[in-house]
C-alpha cells in the first residue's frame, strides 16, 4: 500500500500524461555500481564528479508503466548476460544505467560482479519494485 501511494504521488508530481516527463532513449547517464552510495525503499543515491544524485523508484515506475504498461512496480530493465551487466532505470529526461564492471580477468572477478548485480536486484525487490529481465 505504501508503494502504491508513493507511485501515485510521483504521478501527480510529474503531471502523469503523455506530454510530460518524456524519456529520450538516444542518450543515457552512465554510472558504475561503485558510484552507489545507498539504496533504500525510495530509491538509489549515487555520486559522481558533478555531485550527489537520486534515482526515485516511484518516478521510474511511473515512467516505465507509461511507456510499457505493466503493474506499475517495474522501475527499469536489467541484463546480466552482457560484457558489462547493467540496470537501466527509467529516469527522465534520459535513463540512468548502472554498469557492473569486472575487477580483472580472473573468474573470481566475474562471480564478484554477478554477486554485486544480484545484491542490487535484491535491494530493489526488497523496496517493493522490480526490473524487467532482458537476459
Amino acid at each position: 500500500m505504501v508503494i502504491r501511494k508513493a507511485i501515485e504521488e510521483a504521478k501527480m508530481q510529474m503531471g502523469f500524461d503523455n506530454n510530460l516527463s518524456k524519456i529520450d532513449f538516444s542518450d543515457y547517464i552512465s554510472i558504475t555500481d561503485s558510484d552507489i552510495v545507498s539504496v533504500d525503499n525510495q530509491g538509489i543515491t549515487y555520486k559522481n564528479i558533478k555531485g550527489s544524485f537520486f534515482i526515485s523508484f516511484a518516478e521510474c515506475a511511473c515512467n516505465y508503466e507509461r511507456i510499457n504498461g505493466g503493474s506499475g512496480k517495474c522501475v527499469g530493465e536489467r541484463d546480466i548476460t552482457g560484457s558489462n551487466p547493467s540496470f537501466a532505470f527509467f529516469t527522465a529526461p534520459i535513463t540512468t544505467h548502472v554498469f557492473f564492471l569486472g575487477e580483472g580477468k580472473a573468474k573470481t572477478s566475474k562471480r564478484h560482479f554477478q554477486q554485486r548485480f544480484h545484491n542490487l536486484q535484491n535491494q530493489i525487490i526488497a523496496a517493493g519494485f522490480t526490473t524487467f529481465d532482458l537476459s
